[in-house]
Order: C-alpha cells, then structure tokens, then sequence
C-alpha cells in the first residue's frame, strides 16, 4: 500500500507528477525514518518482555504513543510550514510542486511516525485479522483518493491530501 500511490500517479496522472511525489515522500520521510525504526526496535523489546510477564503491554504502549506524539511533533511542524521553501532552496524552484506535496505528506509522516513504531503490538494480541482488515481499507481508499482526484479535472494534491486522510 506504500508503493501504490506511485504506480497510480503514473496511471491516473502522468510521470511528472509521479517523480514529484516520489522524490517528496522519499524527503518527508527520512526524518522520522531512522527515529521511528529505533524507538520501533527498543518498544519491541519491551513490549513482548512486558507481554509475557503481566499479559499485556497497554501501560507501555500509552507511554510509548504519547512520546512519539510528542516527538513527532517537531517534524510536523517543520516540514508542514517549510517545505516549499525547503524544497525550493535546495532543488530549485522547478521542485515547487514536490515541496508543496511534501507539506501534505507531513500529516502522513507524522502518523507514520506513531503507528509503526506501535505495530508490533498486534502480533502480540493477536490482531492480524484487524491488521489485514485495516490494509485492505488503506488500499482501496488509496485507490478511491486518487479516482476522486482524477474524475475532479486530475487534481492531484486533491488525491493526495484524501490520501493522507486514508493513511
């Protein structure tokens, strides 16, 4: 589901918008990248530790959102109000458009950033029926956000910010 929005700019739109949205994400999210894998790796090991001696892991996984909350914080409001000029000062101005794609994908990001830390938490409840149930629905809304930006005169920050909203 992370790779199909490519795929359906290049369909729905054409491989200038494709690249722009590539070259954006890719941006966006080596920031939380890094932090949240580690976080993600330390909350693991806890989190299973946790697990098998109480039975459940929910006091370690509120502290744990609420710190990736806070955390992720600072990317969001750094790439939500300075990436057109970001993208613009290191680019150049011809990457207008992926800095302003950039902004919206900060939402995403910052979701990002609390979620996939978090989501070894369903193996350990045992919830990969709701997992694959929540995969399928990021899927087709994907596959709806960007239908509906297209039927609306191709607009693709419409199917990008319904995108967002999806995630």
């Amino acid at each position: 589901s992370l790779n199909l929005p490519i795929l359906l700019f290049t369909k729905f739109y054409n491989l200038e918008i494709s690249g722009l949205f590539s070259l954006a994400f890719r941006i966006t999210m080596v920031p939380t990248s890094f932090l949240g894998s580690s976080i993600g790796e330390v909350y693991r090991q806890k989190a299973f530790s946790t697990y098998n001696e109480i039975g459940n892991c929910k006091e370690l996984y509120l502290k744990t959102i609420k710190k990736l909350f806070l955390i992720g914080l600072v990317p969001l409001i750094v790439l939500f109000f300075t990436s057109k000029f970001l993208f613009v000062l290191i680019f150049g101005s011809q990457w207008l458009q992926a800095g302003e794609i950039s902004q919206y994908l900060s939402i995403l990001v910052f979701f990002n950033m609390i979620s996939v830390p978090l989501s070894n938490t369903i193996l350990l409840n045992k919830s990969q029926n709701m997992d694959m149930f929540l995969q399928i629905f990021r899927v087709l809304f994907t596959l709806f956000s960007f239908y509906i930006g297209y039927i609306n005169n191709k607009d693709y920050l419409l199917a990008i910010k319904l995108y967002v909203l999806g995630f």
